[in-house]
């Protein structure tokens, strides 16, 4: 499914217009940090995120974690990005403005997820293998509005997605038009290879 842009793509082509026009570029920082996360974003990250194995029989049939862009989940993010790039105060409120304002009246997700058979890692496609639904507190199942395939770096995947191990999974920027679903909302994927639901209520 196709939108005007990913969230995490408008995130990148802002940060490549400051890296190029503006003059901000990555920060210089040992090896060992440029993977490692701060402890207060795999707080937040594990705080928004739901993880769930799916077996088909004996076997995997698919790995899934889906994180909410929750405003506490957002602001986390920022700040991760913020010790990844120089950004003088200007253009940090600027950025700020931008992340934190970004679809709002919308559900959005961060989902990964792994397949032993790649072929079924299709979560973007209109006639592909999945089923994706959102399920509201008055139980309305919303299909997305977007749902858009993310390329990271082995680094930015290492940070932002603090997984036990993400070399094999693929992420995903999923969008619902879901302004008043309630506190209390599932997400739901059918497959093939099985089903997950995701529940997040208020804490």
């Amino acid at each position: 499914m196709r939108s005007e842009g990913a969230f995490w793509l408008r995130i990148s082509v802002f940060m490549l217009i400051f890296t190029l026009v503006a003059g901000c570029s990555p920060k210089k920082i040992s090896l060992y940090e440029k993977f490692q996360s701060s402890r207060a974003y795999k707080n937040a990250y594990r705080k928004a995120t739901k993880t769930k194995r799916v077996y088909s029989g004996l076997q995997t049939g698919f790995i899934v974690s889906v994180t909410r862009l929750t405003p506490e989940y957002r602001e986390a993010l920022l700040r991760e990005i913020y010790r990844m790039y120089y950004l003088d105060e200007e253009r940090k409120e600027k950025f700020r403005k931008y992340v934190l304002d970004e679809g709002k009246g919308k559900e959005r997700f961060f989902i990964a997820l792994y397949t032993p058979d790649e072929n079924l890692n299709d979560l973007d496609k209109e006639n592909g293998h999945w089923s994706i639904r959102l399920v509201t507190e008055d139980d309305r199942a919303l299909p997305p509005l977007s749902v858009e395939k993310i390329k990271f770096s082995p680094e930015e995947v290492s940070r932002l997605f603090p997984l036990e191990d993400t070399r094999w999974f693929r992420f995903y920027d999923v969008t619902f038009d879901a302004a008043s679903g309630g506190d209390k909302l599932k997400v739901v994927l059918l497959s093939p290879v099985g089903r997950a639901a995701l529940v997040y209520t208020p804490e």
